[in-house]
């Protein structure tokens, strides 16, 4: 309900006081409605109050499509995957680890996102053990003596499970998959948040996906689509696209797409799932006969990816897509 959340800001700015807090949640609701004009208006203002916000300006301005700009205030770092470095942003989560090193909870989280960066890079099996150091590790922090009153609470749980079973799907470990989806299912089942089962059915869509049982696959991730309390998780509308694509429903699969296209936030944790699908969208253009909605897209991902890592199969197959079409 962004417009009475608007309502609501607006008011107490007039008639109690100018919070920054209650400004940047103005910011926020106006970047849920892609107004990012007024978003920019009141970042700035909230800027003055508490400089401390000062990286909403620079994830408005990825939001424009102004990555020079977004660069200037948040760095390099944040775009890695935008722009399809997926090794530089390896290397980066190497160097946070490295860091870590001498504090057990910071290194557990470090190992969970080095994990996240292979497994983005499509290095399933170091992802795999990666998370496998981060589940040892977490587990002897809680088990300290320092920390002996830690526990491990369902919502991290659920949360380890799906990234490992999601990793293991990927691997094609099949039953291993299966049979975390099931440790999943069970402990979603003593919960009562039933949404939850999205995690389950993703796993299970992402075992079908895998083995190219596409039906299945776009069924099962339909399903934990659905389920989404926000419709803005661009992992979720990925993998729905690219089973309807496979599965020969064009149609549905560009919908899922250009869903993915107009996604804020999702932007920055999956910045390469956002430049894949101008990919993906040129090749249904292409396939459909739309020569100009497919050069425009071919255009927007190749701008994105001009930079990125040498060997990606999608940027010499668009290269050579886009001078077909001229």
């Amino acid at each position: 309900l962004y417009q009475k959340a608007e309502d609501v800001c607006r008011s107490f700015l007039q008639d109690v006081e100018d919070s920054w807090l209650v400004r940047q949640g103005l910011v926020y609701s106006y970047v849920y409605r892609r107004l990012f004009d007024l978003a920019l208006a009141e970042a700035e203002k909230n800027y003055l109050l508490n400089p401390s916000t000062r990286a909403d300006l620079g994830m408005i301005m990825l939001f424009k499509d102004d990555l020079a700009g977004a660069e200037k205030i948040l760095g390099n770092d944040p775009l890695l995957l935008i722009r399809g470095q997926f090794n530089n942003n390896v290397n980066l989560s190497r160097q946070i680890l490295e860091k870590s090193k001498g504090n057990k909870g910071n290194e557990a989280e470090a190992y969970r996102e080095l994990a996240n960066a292979l497994e983005k890079a499509g290095r399933y099996e170091e992802a795999y053990r990666a998370f496998n150091q981060y589940l040892k590790l977490s587990d002897e922090y809680r088990k300290s003596a320092l920390e002996s009153g830690v526990s491990y609470l369902p919502s991290q749980q659920k949360s380890d499970l799906f990234a490992i079973g999601r990793i293991q799907a990927e691997m094609k470990s099949f039953d291993a998959a299966q049979k975390t989806a099931e440790e999943l299912k069970s402990l979603i089942a003593k919960g009562i948040n039933t949404k939850e089962r999205r995690l389950y059915e993703y796993i299970l869509g992402q075992i079908e996906l895998e083995k190219r049982e596409y039906r299945e696959a776009a069924d099962l991730f339909g399903r934990a689509c659905d389920r989404l309390d926000f419709k803005g998780d661009a992992s979720f509308f990925s993998p729905l696209a690219r089973a309807l694509y496979e599965l020969g429903d064009p149609d549905k699969a560009r919908e899922n797409y250009e869903k993915i296209t107009l996604l804020t936030m999702g932007r920055i944790n999956d910045g390469d799932i956002y430049a894949k699908a101008f990919y993906m969208l040129g090749k249904i253009a292409e396939q459909q006969g739309d020569k100009v909605r497919a050069r425009d897209n071919y255009r927007r991902f190749l701008d994105l990816w001009k930079d990125a890592d040498s060997g990606l199969p999608e940027v010499p197959d668009a290269k050579a897509r886009l001078a077909a079409l001229i």
